[in-house]
């Protein structure tokens, strides 16, 4: 079974199981590149194309899944396709190297062991090239990073992207989405009937607090994608948000868009500022959670992520947060 996330799919292949095979080693988690392999593929004889095909082939069944083929064409349709055709040489030609992302990687499975260990992670890494806008997908026991969505900030393929989703596409990026996609696979957001845009923040909030724990070095800033101007007018203007939410009757709010427009990856949350950031209500909700988290120290990360935490009304209460501008 399939599913294509920006941030997140449930799993289920078990912590030891990864920690045997997952292609760990002292230099972090493999990414093992279909791209390169697929052409190759196209290059190789008969002989080479099963050589290759053995390889990858716990990524068989799901390429064949996402193309609608049978497996056996999988890789065939996979390497001939438009996607690979245009984007594999730009990918070949500027990630060059995926050491930098495998160390965080394996940084990020050790901080996942470590304070998530109920939570399973895929058996093996894949860098492929895709079609669709989602940058990471799960299937079972595997994931597949789509790598023509880093190929950086000044790549020409991206020119016709605004600002805020060009910031997001650097090499140094997947790690914290892979991080986001992991953990909210295994506790996706739960509102149902009735929910409130205070239990989205509250959710998306204890997201933030995950992954800057499971994510070694990770802060604020880049779990936000924010840039430095922006995190310093959020900062400087915490008390003029909150109270926007507030005189505008939002926090209660149970129309589902006023939650998407609070914590939605936008040009700007102009629902509450026009000058402002886009997911304001996410950071407004880490910082909640956080008031929360230094008043409750023992709290566990799977606490956070229920909706015994996040749908609850005390919690703002019990965070006793206040909102500090400079």
């Amino acid at each position: 079974m399939i599913r294509n996330i920006v941030c997140g799919f449930s799993l289920a292949c078990l912590l030891c199981a990864v920690v045997l095979s997952c292609g760990r080693n002292d230099a972090g988690v493999a990414v093992e590149r279909i791209d390169i392999a697929a052409m190759r593929y196209l290059r190789s004889d008969s002989a080479g194309r099963d050589s290759i095909e053995a390889d990858f082939r716990p990524a068989m069944a799901p390429l064949a899944s996402m193309a609608g083929v049978p497996v056996d064409s999988a890789m065939m349709v996979y390497a001939r396709s438009r996607a690979q055709e245009v984007f594999a040489p730009d990918v070949s030609r500027r990630l060059t190297s995926m050491a930098s992302v495998e160390k965080r990687l394996g940084g990020l499975w050790s901080g996942l062991g470590k304070e998530m260990p109920e939570v399973s992670l895929p058996v093996r890494v894949y860098g492929f090239v895709t079609p669709y806008n989602q940058s990471v997908v799960l299937a079972d026991s595997v994931m597949f990073v789509g790598l023509n969505h880093y190929l950086g900030y000044d790549y020409e393929g991206y020119e016709g992207f605004e600002d805020y989703r060009r910031r997001l596409k650097e090499p140094e990026r997947m790690p914290v989405d892979v991080a986001e996609a992991i953990v909210a696979s295994a506790y996706p957001y739960r509102g149902g009937e009735g929910a409130t845009a205070l239990s989205r923040m509250l959710y998306e909030g204890a997201l933030a607090v995950a992954m800057m724990r499971v994510l070694p070095d990770a802060d604020i800033e880049e779990v936000m994608g924010y840039d430095d101007g922006q995190m310093k007018w959020v900062r400087d203007n915490e008390p003029q948000v909150w109270d926007a939410m507030i005189t505008r009757a939002l926090l209660y709010s149970v129309d589902p868009m006023d939650a998407e427009r609070l914590v939605a990856l936008s040009p700007s949350t102009s629902v509450v500022h026009p000058m402002s950031p886009g997911r304001l209500g996410r950071y407004i909700g880490y910082r909640i959670v956080d008031s929360y988290v230094e008043k409750h120290p023992g709290v566990s990360l799977e606490w956070l992520l229920s909706p015994e935490f996040y749908m609850s009304r005390s919690s703002l209460i019990d965070a006793g947060y206040t909102p500090s501008g400079r």
